[in-house]
């Protein structure tokens, strides 16, 4: 079985990914690769390999294209529909309006 390119990786992640979670890198590679029929040890060595040219491949895109934002040197990914630590209640809310229709 052949592994998918990191280019290819990164599109699945971008076009996959639940913009109200965060996950590492690497396990989020291991995910896909188990989805395509990998075992869990193969999918970890797997994504603990190619993990360097997914993310360069994420940080080639621009920051709108992503689905979430690349924290911890782009080791962690974090929805962009999660709050942060700093945000307060209107900016909680500002942020709602923002994606209701």
């Amino acid at each position: 079985m052949s592994s998918p390119s990191p280019k290819e990786l990164a599109d699945i992640l971008i076009s996959h990914f639940d913009r109200h979670s965060a996950v590492g890198l690497d396990r989020a590679i291991t995910q896909i690769l188990q989805k395509q029929g990998f075992g869990i040890r193969s999918a970890e060595e797997a994504a603990y390999t190619v993990s360097a040219a997914v993310l360069r491949h994420l940080l080639a895109r621009t920051p709108e294209e992503l689905p979430f934002r690349l924290c911890d040197d782009g080791q962690r990914l974090v929805g962009k529909a999660r709050g942060k630590a700093s945000d307060d209640a209107t900016t909680i809310h500002n942020r709602s309006k923002k994606r209701s229709p």
